[in-house]
């Protein structure tokens, strides 16, 4: 007979799991392809240098994975003892769980009407899933024109943050972005934040007023209509 465990956590991305098989008495014919997995996949099996009723194997877990749920186990008649004598089924297995992947931002949008002149702005930060450790320093501005500003705070939980930017100067557009590295966003299991985000939404900044470029005659000069129209020529377009 044979009982499989390991003394692993929750596993997060990049880390693997020790598995221990210990054997009733010394297997022979045992090798990893009699292991079956789910989950991950088994490497490194190797027997103990004392004793020859212990095995030992790494379990890495699917990557990418938000829920995993792995199970090492072996099944009965894959190897024999000395006396050839075929095996049991392994109990107990090996459960396993984790959280893999990553947490990234799968958005960032506006969070008030596009043109702008106002001087405080908020953007709407989604992540995949929940995160802690968002702060200003996480996010910076990308500008074209004259704007500029400052990102004054962060408030908000769980999967949405709003990012409020202030002091905003001049005209152009303002987007902000999430930093690539060195955030400290991390997810549940402490699983850091995957990248950087450029692709968000951008405020257009408009401080100019319009003004009247021309006021000039729909009809000929010289009438004597009891209804006159002027046709009237803004710098920009404008609304009631």
């Amino acid at each position: 007979s044979v009982a499989i465990s390991t003394n692993a956590g929750p596993l997060t991305a990049g880390e693997t799991a020790l598995i221990q098989y210990q054997f009733s008495e010394p297997p022979v014919g045992f090798t990893d392809s009699d292991i079956s997995v789910s989950g991950g996949t088994i490497s490194n099996l190797m027997v103990d240098g004392v004793d020859d009723t212990l095995y030992t194997a790494l379990f890495t877990p699917t990557a990418d994975t938000q829920s995993l749920s792995g199970s090492v186990s072996i099944g009965a008649g894959t190897f024999t003892n000395a006396d050839t004598e075929v095996n049991l089924a392994s109990t107990p297995n090996a459960a396993l769980t984790g959280d893999t992947l990553p947490p990234s931002v799968t958005s960032i949008v506006r969070a008030a009407s596009d043109p702008t002149n106002a001087t405080s702005v908020s953007f709407t930060v989604t992540f995949a899933e929940s995160v802690t450790g968002v702060g200003t320093s996480d996010f910076g501005l990308t500008t074209n024109g004259g704007a500029a500003g400052n990102i004054a705070s962060v408030s908000g939980s769980g999967t949405t943050y709003t990012v409020t930017v202030n002091s905003l100067t001049g005209e152009g557009t303002l987007r902000l972005d999430l930093n690539s590295s060195l955030t400290g966003i991390v997810d549940a299991l402490n699983n850091a934040i995957s990248g950087g985000f450029s692709s968000g939404q951008s405020y257009s900044f408009d401080r100019t007023a319009p003004v009247v470029n021309t006021i000039t005659r729909a009809q000929s000069d010289n009438t004597n209509a009891s209804s006159l129209t002027f046709d009237v020529m803004f710098s920009e377009n404008i609304s009631n």
